[in-house]
């Protein structure tokens, strides 16, 4: 278990890793794709923008499985245009310290991605939208900055099935950092809503290539989120082999998110997330 601790901060700025921004999608196991009907959408899937109804600020901030000194940080604001269309702004920071030389110093080392996106809708039944990335790498020995687009689509209507979406997330379109680019990552998400969305099962799979860019990755993602009283939501699902929970709870206009990741391969610390959204 040490072993894989120590090398989490090489893994978590390695591009390929799957970092389910937000509270709530992480509480699903991740499969949000084909739901995006928040400010989430940002960096989940940017059409589903088009589906707000009122402006959104959130934030999120984890620690992944515990590790000390490593964190992940989220900020975002999204606001509706006119009646079918949205646009969001987002700040997402990966930081650490790693321990250096002889001396063991400890050295910050970080990533930053400023996501603009953009979503509109065709008949409010077809959804598209787009995200340009500006991305910045910064350590002791190296910095560099470069430019990423991601694309995003989402359907929402009542085929095959009644109150049916699906999604589709084009990650790191021509994304690259100096002389580095980042793998293609392609989701593909469903979500079927029932009793007047009071009950909502997703899933989802992600097909991408490995830190090696040799091997292609598929990894699925099931989860279900329950509305059983006014303004408390249950969530839990499967992130590939690994339990996932969570609940949020709203008071007014602000809504409070919490969930965990239970890492069941190496039997690592769980990972949790903290997550508020105002609403305005």
């Amino acid at each position: 278990m040490v072993f894989i601790l120590l090398l989490l901060p090489g893994l978590l700025f390695s591009a390929p890793i799957d970092l389910k921004i937000g509270a709530r999608p992480q509480g699903m196991g991740g499969a949000f794709t084909g739901i995006a009907d928040d400010s989430n959408a940002i960096y989940n899937n940017p059409a589903g923008l088009s589906l707000i109804k009122t402006g959104e600020i959130s934030f999120m901030h984890t620690s992944p499985l515990d590790a000390k000194d490593t964190y992940i940080d989220w900020l975002c604001i999204s606001q509706p245009v006119g009646r079918a269309s949205g646009i969001g702004f987002g700040l997402l920071y990966k930081w650490c310290f790693l321990e250096e030389g002889p001396n063991r110093t400890k050295n910050k080392m970080s990533e930053g991605e400023a996501i603009i996106s953009f979503a509109s809708s065709m008949k409010n039944t077809v959804m598209y939208g787009a995200s340009i990335k500006m991305l910045s790498l910064s350590s002791k020995t190296d910095k560099g900055k470069g430019i990423g687009f991601d694309l995003g689509l989402l359907y929402k209507g009542d085929f095959p099935l009644s109150n049916f979406s699906l999604g589709f997330m084009f990650r790191n379109l021509a994304s690259q950092i100096k002389d580095e680019s980042h793998p293609k990552e392609i989701k593909i998400g469903a979500c079927k809503r029932f009793f007047n969305e009071r009950l909502i099962l997703s899933g989802d799979i992600g097909i991408k290539k490995d830190v090696n860019k040799k091997e292609t990755n598929y990894q699925t993602h099931i989860g279900i989120e329950i509305n059983p009283i006014k303004n408390i939501f249950l969530r839990t699902g499967l992130d590939r082999k690994d339990i996932t929970a969570g609940f949020g709870f709203l008071v007014k206009n602000i809504q409070f998110d919490y969930s965990f990741l239970s890492d069941r391969d190496y039997s690592l610390p769980n990972t949790h997330r903290f997550g508020i959204n105002f609403r305005f």
